[in-house]
């Protein structure tokens, strides 16, 4: 701003003020003039490029961002021009005084003694105000007019007014160029409709159409000026490149073409000779479909269960009979209507309507009720009445009621028992809606079958139960045999659905018979499942301490802030009583455990075994008798003092129980199967011997008559046993070897070795082989076969040996860690030396053990086969408070219905991997007849409750 001053006079003041607007003025409009000009400029080269070369898009966007930096960047100056024009009163009064020279520095002189006249001697500011007076006098004869030179300002707007005439004349002369290459300068986001500048052009009509899905599109070209030798319309859809299309000439400079079944959005033009028109896109109008489909199922009443929403998949739509489905379609469009088909196994159909929900024309809905299994087709109608039939299809399930699954937990095994036993036979039942009936049935020596209900009440999903069979009510005697059996009905309306498990013996003997039987059977899955009992008990124990060890220190610490309290008072003795009852059950348990370790042992590792539950269980005693005792008294601070000092003298046996026992247990269990394979494979070798031995007969002969014949057949029928369960064999050996690579790295190898042997040696082939030749009745092939299978298998004898050396050697290491006790390797063969693995005897019956068989050795037919076990109730009982609580294993799925109901009912598997299999004196003891009085029985209710 020009400075203010106060002078006396204001034609001075006038006249500086006018000048310096006129300086500014005429600044400003110079600086704007030349910012045009060059602009023009500039724009007159990017049109040129463009016309010339056909600038692409990225080089069009780049010279519109630099004209915008341009105009900016001059706009920005032409700010600052104004602001350095803004001049002082000295300034303004030198500009008048160069124009005009008579003033004689008047001027100038009186706005420098203006500031200084205040400050001035007296005798000089007389002086000063005479030449103020002067310059007031001289500058009202002084013109204005022409005092701002503009020769600058008048320069700059002919150079701006040239270029834009330049532009006027290029815009009149040359129209087509200029309104073809300024909006591809100024609008490079418009490519598609802003094509390069050229004397051919091309009228492509329509200028963009919407077409339905599937339907055609007839276009047709307009080309002027000079006409290509070759002209094509390009396509492109958002998956493809541009692709050319030949056009169809209909007159001179005239063409067509139909892009035929339109199904996704076309970009189209037409080109040649370097030239193309504008790009226009034919949007398909898509046909409805059902993005997503969710069903909601409305199951019947009986089922007893909440309604559930799914989204339809590859499944279909799937429920359980007469189920109410209803069904949300989201779609991509907006609809107008639609349709569901049904269409079922027998060929019938039926058709729901589906309706549009009125808050959202893209959500449809229908209900229908599912009661035959086929599949649906669903068609929608869109808004603009385009229809698609198929919007979405899939398969329609009815789900039938499943079986129950039903499994006897306990004991679950064939047993010898003595007639003043009680057996406790726990059961389990599950099924997918819920179990009605619960029940057990037993028979003593093939007579009067005896039921008994465990449950029969609201259906659960899961049932559980236990029955205590009293021998001596019963009033049984050695030589008796019961059979029992449990069974499951579901709360089916229609029909219940029935499942029951495996039939089970109890052979009762007499003491003698009982013990003898009990000293042999002491193999290595009973010392397993006794150690593992133990081993949880005892945790649990410790936990329930340290819980409550716990629990008394936050009562403790919550005292010390309230003294008084009657509450913590009360929860102290809560506590204490806990503390009391936990300390008898762990002085009960230490006595188990005392009685227990000094039990006979079968094997110096059960021998070592119990010699260490014997120092735990004084430990265990020494809690009990120690701190346990003393927390339940004294002060509080005393008590939880002494609760902590049990929990970790407790916690310290249930380490060494981790570290010794169960660790031990667990190398025992990784390597006896190893052990055990090496067995079953020994007396496969000695069935293999015994079939060679019967077969002999054959070796130079055919069978002919019909005995010869039906021994020949027994032998094939043998000989397939052997095979199978060799076959079997090897992929136990691969899989055992697995499961105990980690830690017995030698003896995993030699299992492997002795599974590759057997492939490389093709005895499984030999075997098979064997049982063809039998069953066609030739003798010396099928003969020469099976001794050739068995001189094989007497080959791989020493593979065997090393393996079970590999075994007991590597497992004395471990044993020797855990135990701190070398030559407990050796223990393996004591304990496994009963266990029979798999065994056939003169009843045809043959099975497969586990770990260690787990049953008692008897001699049929020359070699082993397998009995019943000795009853001995688990050790389990020995927790107290520690109550271990053992996983349950239910039976596998139904292998065939069972005679009861040829529909409906199912026959559950035992809980053993390999279930035995039935002998024919085991089928006598459970009669046809018996089974068709049940059947008819099922069958007459099932028809009263429909």
């Amino acid at each position: 701003m020009i400075r203010s001053h106060v002078f006396p006079v204001t034609n001075l003041r006038a006249a500086l003020l006018k000048t310096a607007g006129r300086i500014r003025e005429t600044t400003v409009r110079e600086a704007s003039y030349g910012l045009a000009w060059r602009w023009l400029a500039m724009l007159g080269g990017l049109f040129l490029l463009d016309l010339m070369f056909a600038l692409p898009v990225w080089l069009r966007w780049a010279g519109l961002l630099g004209q915008g930096w341009f105009v900016y960047r001059g706009v920005q100056e032409i700010r600052r021009s104004g602001h350095r024009a803004k001049l002082e009163d000295q300034r303004a009064a030198r500009v008048v005084e160069e124009s005009h020279p008579e003033l004689d520095n008047a001027l100038i002189n009186a706005v420098q003694f203006e500031d200084k006249i205040d400050a001035a001697p007296e005798a000089q500011a007389p002086l000063m105000r005479r030449e103020i007076e002067r310059a007031e006098s001289a500058i009202a004869g002084v013109s204005l007019e022409e005092t701002v030179s503009r020769d600058g300002e008048r320069r700059s707007f002919r150079k701006m007014a040239g270029f834009a005439g330049v532009w006027l004349l290029v815009a009149v002369l040359f129209p087509g160029a200029f309104f073809a290459v300024m909006p591809r300068l100024f609008a490079p986001w418009l490519d598609d409709i802003t094509p390069p500048f050229s004397l051919t052009k091309f009228d492509v009509m329509p200028h963009g159409a919407s077409v339905r899905f599937g339907d055609p599109l007839t276009l047709n070209i307009s080309v002027s000026g000079p006409i290509p030798d070759n002209i094509v319309l390009m396509t492109r859809t958002k998956d493809t490149d541009w692709r050319s299309v030949a056009l169809e000439s209909t007159e001179a400079g005239h063409y067509a073409v139909t892009l035929d079944s339109l199904r996704e959005d076309t970009w189209y033009c037409a080109q040649g000779g370097g030239a193309r028109s504008a790009r226009w896109l034919a949007k398909v109008i898509l046909p409805p479909t059902a993005e997503s489909i969710t069903a909601s199922y409305v199951y019947p009443r009986y089922v007893n269960r909440q309604s559930n929403t799914e989204t339809v998949g590859d499944a279909g739509i799937h429920a359980l009979f007469n189920t109410d489905v209803r069904l949300k379609i989201s779609a991509n469009r907006d609809l107008s209507g639609g349709t569901l088909t049904l269409t079922f196994a027998d060929g019938e159909t039926e058709r729901v309507d589906v309706l549009v929900d009125p808050k959202s024309h893209r959500q449809a809905i229908t209900t229908f009720r599912l009661t035959r299994s086929g599949k649906f087709t669903l068609m929608l109608a869109g808004d603009d009445n385009q229809v698609n039939p198929e919007a979405a299809k899939g398969k329609l399930t009815v789900e039938h009621d499943q079986h129950p699954t039903v499994w006897i937990d306990a004991p679950g095994q064939e047993l010898l028992v003595t007639p003043e036993m009680k057996l406790a036979i726990g059961v389990e039942a599950e099924d997918d809606v819920g179990v009605q009936t619960l029940e057990i049935h037993r028979t003593i020596n093939d007579l009067a079958d005896t039921q008994d209900i465990l449950h029969n009440g609201p259906p659960l999903k899961k049932v559980g139960s236990r029955l205590v069979m009293d021998l001596a009510d019963l009033g049984v005697r050695p030589g008796d045999q019961i059979t029992y059996y449990a069974a499951a009905y579901d709360n089916d309306p229609g029909r219940p659905n029935y499942a029951e498990t495996d039939p089970y013996k109890l052979k009762v003997v007499s003491k003698e018979e009982y013990i003898k039987a009990l000293k042999d059977q002491q193999d290595a899955e009973r010392l397993s499942k006794d150690m593992q009992d133990i081993v949880e008990a005892t945790q649990e124990l410790a936990k329930q301490q340290r819980e409550l060890a716990e629990k008394m220190q936050k009562i403790k610490n919550e005292l010390a802030k309230k003294p008084g309290d009657a509450a913590l008072q009360k929860q102290l003795q809560q506590a204490q009583a806990e503390q009391k009852e936990l300390q008898q059950a762990a002085q009960e348990f230490a006595d188990q455990l005392s009685a227990y370790a000094k039990s006979p042992s079968n094997s110096d590792l059960e021998a070592a075994l119990k010699k260490k539950i014997g120092e735990m269980s004084q430990k265990i005693g020494q809690a009990a008798q120690g701190p346990m005792q003393q927390a339940q008294s004294g002060t509080p601070g005393e008590a939880a003092d002494a609760a902590k000092k049990a929990a970790e003298m407790l916690s310290q046996v249930n380490g060494q129980m981790q570290q010794q026992v169960a660790k031990s247990i667990q190398n025992l269990e990784k390597v006896a199967p190893l052990f055990n394979d090496v067995e079953r494979f020994k007396e496969l070798l000695t069935r293999q011997g015994q079939l060679v031995l019967q077969a002999r007969q054959f070796q130079d002969r055919a069978a002919t008559d019909a005995t010869a014949k039906a021994r020949m057949d027994h032998i094939a029928t043998e000989q397939e046993q052997i095979r199978q369960e060799l076959q079997q064999l090897q992929q136990d050996f691969r899989a055992h070897a697995t499961a105990a690579q980690k830690d017995f790295p030698k003896a995993a190898a030699s299992a492997r070795k002795i599974a590759d042997e057997i492939g490389r040696r093709q005895i499984a082939n030999l075997m098979q082989a064997g049982t063809d030749k039998f069953h066609e009745y030739q003798g010396p092939e099928g003969f020469q076969n099976a001794q050739r299978a068995l001189q094989e298998m007497e080959a791989m004898m020493s593979n065997c040996q090393a393996c079970q050396s590999n075994c007991e050697g590597e497992l004395d290491i471990a044993l020797g860690r855990s135990l701190g006790q070398s030559g407990l390797g050796d223990s393996l063969s004591q304990c496994m030396g009963n266990s029979p693995g798999t065994g056939q005897g003169g009843g045809n019956a043959s099975g497969r053990g586990g770990m260690g068989g787990g049953s008692v050795g008897q001699t049929g037919g020359g070699y082993t086969m397998r009995g019943p076990m000795a009853y001995v109730p688990s050790v389990r009982s020995l927790g107290g408070a520690a109550g271990v609580k053992r996983a349950k294993n239910p039976n596998g799925m139904a292998r065939t219905p069972a005679e009861l109901a040829p529909d409906h009912v199912e026959t559950m598997g035992s809980n053993v991997k390999t279930p035995p299999k039935a002998s024919d004196a085991a089928n006598r003891a459970y009669p046809p007849e018996y089974r068709k009085m049940i059947n008819d029985y099922f069958i007459s209710v099932s028809k009263e409750k429909r």
